[in-house]
Parts: structure tokens; C-alpha cells; sequence
């Protein structure tokens, strides 16, 4: 309270005169001879005063009640109002960010800056100084690699579930759809964790630098890849063996959403098997391949050609942009397809359902140098 404040309070309180003011004095000044009767020595005097104080309290408080219809009192009681009134807060502009997406979820984005989680309106939250990384199901946790450690974080707020360190370089963590199993590369190895870091065992050998496939609606079948060119599909719990195939060299393995067929790839070949009619198609690319997404029963290409790059859904070319977009990830609601430059930190956004549309998002500035995208989750 100021003093201006209390100044005014005792003004108002000065000019409240009720109608029967003098017999309310009289009555006061009687209250207090007759307290100051009953207390003669110092020490009951002191113990007088809080009385007296609440005699006037009452009195003051009679008046105003009996009088809070007058204007004096009235003016009082606008005062005292106004004086204890909460102070309304202050809306504490937010500032809107350049780095908007045009779909609901939520990014995991690796740079020099390390691992970040980013919202739709470009919010960031900071996992930590982390490389390779993917999502669980429904985005619950965050498998991260560092050197020779796989992490499993909160995304929320980076805080540390569990780790493993089996030994040699770990990269390119793939969670299984039911959360029960991630898979990773270890050295040369395959290996297979439970999605609560305990029994990390080897599941293959001589694994080539190509990121395992878990098969949808079969969540415990995995595809990987070997350095000889040869594809195996297993059973991650049993280690049963349950298909192979050769190829040349391997550079992409994903699965369609309904774990009916399975694409292979190397630089400038492909193939897509179906497992159930036991048919292969052959893939014809024309240049080569940089990235491969798979969404709502459809692939997306990331294809080099030249100078450029083709972005390509069902034949049909969305996007062609100078430079090496080889980061390639769908929206969860399957409508947009995120493409990144890592080298020089452009990535385009573009519309794969309706009307076409494409922009663009400068990221090295937000991430660091050689940021990349490790996924568009819920």
C-alpha cells in the first residue's frame, strides 16, 4: 500500500459521519476510561491495548456496515477494493517461430548441437548430445545412440530410462511397433534388446551400415541386412530364420503398413517382394537412391538425378530441388513429406494429398550443422 493510498483511506474514513455519531463517541469513550480503569499497572496496560484496539476495530466496522449504503461510505468501500485488488497479470508475449509444421506431431531432429524433440509450432526441448535416434510407438520414449551407448529418453525433458553399452560403434536404433524390442547395429553386429534395456543380445552377424526393418501388424519379425548383399527376415525372440534373399549391395529396407511386402534397395535397384503371393517387382529408379519412406500403403523416393533431387510418389514427381535431400520422413497423418538437405541445412516440406504445395524451413541455424530429421511421430 502506498502512502498516497493510506492518505486517502484516512480521509475517507475522516468524512464517514453515520447519523448517531455522537452517542457511538460516547459510547467508545466509555469503553475505553472503563478499560483503562480495570488495567492500573504498566504491564496489565500492555496487555489493555490489543482490547482496545478491537473495541475500535468493532466500532469501525459497526459504522461502516450501518452506513455502506452512504456515499462516504461507499467511497471507502471503492478504496479499500481497489487497494487489495489482485493486480491483473501482464500476458507475456509469446514469440512465433519460423519453424512451423503444417501437421500435428512432434520431430526428432540430430546436429552439431545434439538431439532435439520438436513441436508443431517449433517449440524445442533438448535430449542431449545424441547422433541417431527413433521413436517408440506412439512416441512414448526416444531410442538414442551416442558413440558406444544406446539411451533410451522421456521426451519430455531427456531424463535417462535406461542404457546399454555392448561393445563397439552403436547406430541406426529401430523400436518395434509393440515397444518390446529395439534393434540396433553394434560394431558389425546385429543386436536385440528388450524395449526395457534388459536381455541385449546378438541377433546377426556381419551387419551391414543399413538400419533393420521391423514388419508391421508381425512386430517381433525383423529384416536386416548383411555386408554380402544377403536379407534375412527372423523371428527376433526365437532367432528362427524365417527368409532370405540376395541381392547386391543394400542401402534401404522398409516394409509396406501392412507387412505384406518388403522393399529392397541398393544405390541404383530395387525390389519389392511380396511375401504372401511370393512374387518379387522389380524397382526402377533412373538415378539414385537417397532415402525411402513408407506411409498409409504407399512408398516415397528420394531419387538424385544430376544436380537435383526427385521426390516421387507413385510416379509422379512432388518435388525436384537442387542438392541432396537424403532425410525423408512422412506426417503422421500421412498428408506431408518432410525432405532434408543435411549439408546445407534446407529442408522442404511437401504437400502429398490435394493441392500441391511446398515450402521451405532453414534449420542449420535452430540445430547445428548436418541436422537431419529421425522421425515424425504422434
Amino acid at each position: 500500500m502506498t502512502r498516497d493510498q493510506v492518505d486517502a483511506l484516512e480521509r475517507a474514513l475522516r468524512e464517514a459521519e453515520p447519523p448517531d455519531a455522537g452517542p457511538a463517541r460516547e459510547r467508545a469513550r466509555r469503553t475505553v476510561l472503563a478499560a483503562h480503569d480495570a488495567t492500573r499497572t504498566r504491564r496489565r496496560a500492555r496487555r489493555a491495548v490489543p482490547l482496545v484496539c478491537t473495541a475500535l476495530a468493532a466500532i469501525l466496522a459497526a459504522l461502516f456496515v450501518t452506513q455502506r449504503d452512504s456515499g462516504p461510505a461507499q467511497a471507502v468501500e471503492r478504496l479499500v477494493r481497489e487497494i487489495v485488488r489482485e493486480p491483473k497479470a501482464t500476458p507475456v508475449p509469446v514469440p512465433k517461430s519460423e519453424f512451423a509444421l503444417p501437421a500435428a506431431g512432434r520431430l526428432l531432429v540430430s546436429g552439431a548441437d545434439g538431439l532435439f524433440v520438436v513441436s508443431r509450432n517449433g517449440h524445442r526441448t533438448a535430449l542431449g548430445d545424441y547422433e541417431d535416434a527413433d521413436w517408440s510407438p506412439r512416441g512414448w520414449f526416444v531410442a538414442a545412440t551416442n558413440a558406444r551407448t544406446l539411451t533410451a529418453l522421456n521426451p519430455a525433458n531427456g531424463h535417462v530410462r535406461w542404457k546399454v553399452q555392448p561393445g563397439g560403434p552403436v547406430s541406426l536404433p529401430r523400436w518395434a511397433p509393440d515397444g518390446l524390442h529395439i534393434a540396433y547395429r553394434a560394431g558389425h553386429t546385429l543386436r536385440i534388446v528388450y524395449g526395457n534395456g534388459e536381455h541385449d543380445v546378438i541377433a546377426g552377424r556381419d551387419m551391414a551400415a543399413v538400419a533393420p526393418a521391423w514388419r508391421p501388424n508381425t512386430p517381433r519379425t525383423v529384416a536386416w541386412a548383411a555386408g554380402d548383399g544377403t536379407v534375412t527376415v527372423e523371428d527376433a525372440d526365437t532367432a528362427k530364420v524365417l527368409w532370405t534373399f540376395r541381392s547386391g549391395a543394400v542401402r534401404h529396407l522398409a516394409w509396406s503398413d501392412d507387412g505384406r511386402t518388403l522393399l529392397i534397395a541398393g544405390r541404383r535397384h530395387g525390389t519389392v517382394r511380396d511375401l504372401v503371393a511370393g512374387t518379387s517387382t522389380p524397382l526402377r529408379l533412373d538415378g539414385d537412391l537417397l532415402a525411402v519412406a513408407a506411409a498409409r500403403g504407399r512408398f516415397a523416393f528420394a531419387v538424385r538425378r544430376g544436380t537435383r533431387t526427385e521426390i516421387r510418389l507413385r510416379g509422379t514427381v512432388l518435388v525436384s530441388a537442387a542438392g541432396r535431400l537424403d532425410d525423408l520422413a512422412w506426417s503422421p497423418d500421412g498428408r506431408w513429406l518432410l525432405a532434408g538437405d543435411a549439408t546445407t541445412g534446407e529442408w522442404l516440406l511437401a504437400r502429398a494429398t490435394g493441392r500441391a504445395s511446398v515450402s521451405s524451413l532453414s534449420v542449420a541455424p535452430r540445430f547445428g550443422s548436418g541436422a537431419r530429421t529421425r522421425g515424425w511421430c504422434c
